[in-house]
């Protein structure tokens, strides 16, 4: 918050290589789909796999698209002393979840339903908290004056690759224990 140029630099590297990580991503996802170990992975049957890997599809190209750069947005809004709203966002998120898990049960929803469902409201979700951010970050130059630097974005991911390995193994573990659940009951 000091160093709005450097700030600014490390902003828009850090983008860069959220894009690329979330990229990986859905090329993981996408070769799982195309190598046929999907249907054996989630333990749905060949019949049902490409309407469950469509829905799983929209929620990794939304997490592509605005998680992997929501991650480092939402901890870029903290260095402005915003940390209580950034959890009060977390927090509506998570009765936005709920609702559509109730919403699934009640309606008898099947996973592809949810899937995209969920991806939509998260989408609309992060274009507001978006534009939260950008009201608060735009003097550091949330805006993108520069575009930063790959040399600069490979330099954050040595630094945080703890950080990213931990973000990694709890995302697994929020959306696998998802599936796993799912595959040994039915969704209602």
């Amino acid at each position: 918050h000091r160093h709005k140029e450097k700030a600014s630099n490390v902003l828009a590297s850090s983008i860069r290589m959220a894009v690329v990580l979330g990229f990986l991503e859905l090329m993981v996802f996408l070769g799982f789909w195309i190598s046929g170990k999907a249907h054996s992975l989630l333990g749905v049957p060949e019949d049902q796999i490409n309407p469950l890997m469509t829905g799983i599809l929209f929620m990794v190209i939304m997490w592509w698209i605005i998680g992997s750069v929501a991650g480092v947005l939402v901890k870029a809004i903290v260095s402005k002393g915003l940390y209580a709203q950034t959890i009060l966002w977390a927090i509506l998120l998570k009765v936005l979840e709920i609702a559509i898990l109730i919403a699934a049960g009640i309606f008898n929803m099947n996973l592809f339903h949810v899937l995209w469902i969920w991806a939509v409201i998260n989408l609309v979700y992060s274009l507001i908290v978006f534009r939260w951010i950008w009201t608060h970050l735009f003097e550091i130059g949330i805006h993108w004056k520069k575009g930063g630097s790959w040399k600069q974005a490979i330099i954050n991911v040595k630094n945080s690759a703890v950080l990213t390995l931990n973000n990694m193994f709890e995302q697994f573990s929020a959306s696998g224990i998802n599936f796993l659940v799912t595959r040994y009951i039915s969704l209602i």
